[in-house]
């Protein structure tokens, strides 16, 4: 049987998108009777997002505003839990926190042992987020713990899950994490081909002139690899799908999404620095941004 999660953050922002988020998070709490942890931070004065003049309408001073604003919060947050109709967790801690989202999420993780993060699908800065990154690759990237980015509504369990994998060992602890987000439910477990073109037939070059010629081959093959890295990761290769695809990694994974339709996407990342910043791995990157569906990010 796999391992349930024990502990589970939800970084809103109060937003609609962190509603859907926490009523995510709140499922999947509840699922594996876990501590749920509601976290909302407020930015400091001049911080992004946060203009001076909103803080001077609340309070004379700073500190006050900060008061005002963690109150507010807490109470709106209280009422946000109290409308999910879902059975819930047995433990739930509201926080609030004042200073900068990434540090203060990285600093909660950290603390409390946090495995899974749950946030909205971008914030209130959606430009500034294409631009800097998402402060779901953020948190990916410095290595922190998985992030679930939350795009749809929940109204069920995931049922329709996606784990693309390139045979590494992220992509094998992507696997076993959504096995164990999701234990009962059958996965599809995809690998893109680039080496074969979209069209169906089948490049002969001297990257893949060791491989079978024609693409029936080619996807026997690869299932079979498939399936002994599914059962390296603990799975029982014949409670899961499998599925090849022509092209690509970063587009024919979200294509594959649209196409089941899936309601989960598992991706393992990759980490690398960037300019200034811990980047996570173009597939990866293009997968939380461009998805429909609820996308899991693992991180190495």
């Amino acid at each position: 049987m796999a391992e349930q999660i024990r502990q589970i953050l939800v970084a809103s922002d109060l937003s609609p998108r962190a509603n859907r988020a926490l009523s995510r998070g709140w499922r999947i709490a509840a699922q594996h009777d876990a501590v749920l942890s509601v976290l909302h931070i407020v930015e400091p004065v001049d911080g992004p997002g946060v203009p001076s003049a909103a803080w001077e309408r609340l309070a004379k001073t700073p500190q006050k505003a900060v008061q005002v604003l963690r109150q507010e919060a807490q109470s709106e947050l209280r009422r946000q839990l109290e409308r999910n109709q879902a059975p819930g967790p047995a433990s739930v801690d509201i926080r609030t926190r004042v200073g900068d989202p990434l540090t203060q999420i990285l600093d909660e993780v950290r603390e409390r042992s946090i495995e899974l993060v749950v946030i909205g699908a971008h914030g209130r800065h959606l430009m500034r987020d294409r631009l800097l990154g998402t402060l779901a690759e953020k948190i990916v990237g410095n290595g922190a713990c998985p992030v679930l980015v939350v795009r749809t509504k929940p109204a069920y369990r995931y049922q329709r899950v996606l784990v693309p994998v390139d045979f590494s060992d992220t992509s094998r602890k992507a696997l076993e994490l959504v096995h164990r987000l999701a234990p009962r439910e059958r996965l599809l477990i995809m690998h893109a081909d680039a080496a074969a073109p979209d069209d169906g037939s089948v490049a002969h070059n001297e990257a893949n002139h060791h491989l079978p010629a024609t693409a029936q081959e080619r996807e026997h093959i690869y299932e079979q690899k498939l399936r002994r890295f599914a059962d390296a990761a603990g799975l029982d290769p014949g409670a899961v799908d499998f599925l090849l695809c022509r092209g690509d990694a970063d587009t024919t994974i979200v294509r594959a999404a649209t196409d089941l339709p899936a309601d989960l996407i598992a991706i393992g990342t990759r980490s690398a620095r960037g300019i200034g910043h811990l980047m996570i791995g173009s597939v990866a990157m293009h997968t939380l941004r461009e998805a429909r569906c609820d996308v899991l990010a693992v991180p190495p």
